[in-house]
């Protein structure tokens, strides 16, 4: 894949993210509402598929977590933690798995570029939002 570096707001991304990442969640409780061990997902199917956003998602249990593939548009959401807990949050591991898979190697922020598609890049731009005291994002 040829990555570029894209001038994107960067709050504005993670926020779409977070929106995207709490809807699949929420569809995909519906879908499994008769699940019982949301812990463990004991008892949740380790893949399969469901609609959100105008196209197939599949999903892939894995540990505590699952993760989210939009079949058309490539888009990764991968909820490795706080599945019920922190719907809306947000880590350098998700946000470096989710700016790969749409094509974002670099994102500017204030007068910095990020290497966004290495984790140390995304860790390094939520710290540099999290020191921006006018700037609400969750974080796990």
């Amino acid at each position: 894949m040829n990555y570029l570096t894209k001038n994107v707001d960067a709050v504005a991304i993670i926020q779409e993210f977070a929106n995207l990442q709490d809807e699949l969640i929420s569809v995909f409780r519906q879908k499994y509402s008769n699940l019982t061990d949301w812990t463990y997902l004991l008892d949740c199917p380790r893949s399969g598929y469901f609609h959100a956003r105008e196209e197939e998602w599949r999903f892939q249990q894995h540990g505590l977590g699952i993760c989210f593939t939009g079949q058309e548009s490539g888009k990764v959401v991968d909820v490795h933690t706080g599945l019920l807990d922190a719907p809306r949050a947000i880590d350098s591991w998700r946000l470096c798995q989710y700016f790969e898979s749409i094509g974002i190697e670099k994102i500017h922020y204030l007068s910095q570029i990020f290497e966004v598609s290495e984790q140390d890049g995304s860790e390094a731009l939520l710290k540099c939002l999290r020191q921006d005291d006018t700037k609400k994002v969750d974080y796990c």
